[in-house]
């Protein structure tokens, strides 16, 4: 008999209940937040980022439609913008609950109207885990669902996400943030 079998036949002798991990994948869009908790992204400094898809005055207009439930979060590091004084990196975090981790953004090779060079630097419980360094090329398109940040080692439960864009020092770094999805371990019962 299979050992799956005869742990089904002892659980319902004994009256004990079988249950099984299932992966389930949660996405947390940039501006309606977790589907699963409802927590939303936190964005600081907060007057430096914008809800891309409303923004009127920003020099990157990728296709609403193309974009997750057609939102995006625009953000650019500036060490020298147009205030006089240096902008601090840009921060996305986000708390999850979780076996997997993944950040897709909107990118375009544009060198201008937007710079579109991305230095994306990646921090899972405040420790750093990753970086994504796009250079612009020329190409005007705009690339949906790109994978900036693939990390499928996260040790099972809850953590927090840093995504941030800039680095002191640095230059100019565009970031169209889309989405973020998460694999989750939950339990459920074994179908009778």
């Amino acid at each position: 008999m299979p050992s799956y079998y005869l742990t089904t036949v002892i659980c319902y002798l004994t009256g004990l209940s079988i249950v099984f991990a299932g992966r389930v994948n949660v996405t947390i869009d940039d501006a309606y937040g977790d589907e699963r908790t409802g927590l939303p992204i936190e964005y600081t400094p907060a007057d430096y980022w914008k809800a891309g898809h409303a923004c009127t005055d920003s020099t990157a207009h990728p296709d609403p439609s193309r974009a997750y439930k057609s939102t995006w979060h625009d953000g650019t590091f500036n060490i020298n913008n147009t205030k006089g004084i240096g902008v601090p990196v840009l921060q996305a975090s986000v708390p999850f609950d979780g076996v997997a981790v993944y950040v897709y953004c909107i990118l375009t090779g544009t060198y201008s109207s937007p710079d579109s060079y991305s230095w994306l630097h990646f921090v899972i419980d405040g420790e750093a885990v990753g970086e994504f360094v796009h250079q612009p090329n020329g190409d005007g398109t705009y690339y949906y669902n790109v994978p900036v940040y693939v990390n499928e080692s996260v040790p099972a439960g809850n953590h927090s996400l840093q995504i941030v864009n800039g680095q002191a020092g640095g230059e100019k770094s565009l970031v169209l943030f889309d989405y973020i999805v998460y694999t989750s371990v939950s339990p459920r019962p074994h179908p009778d």
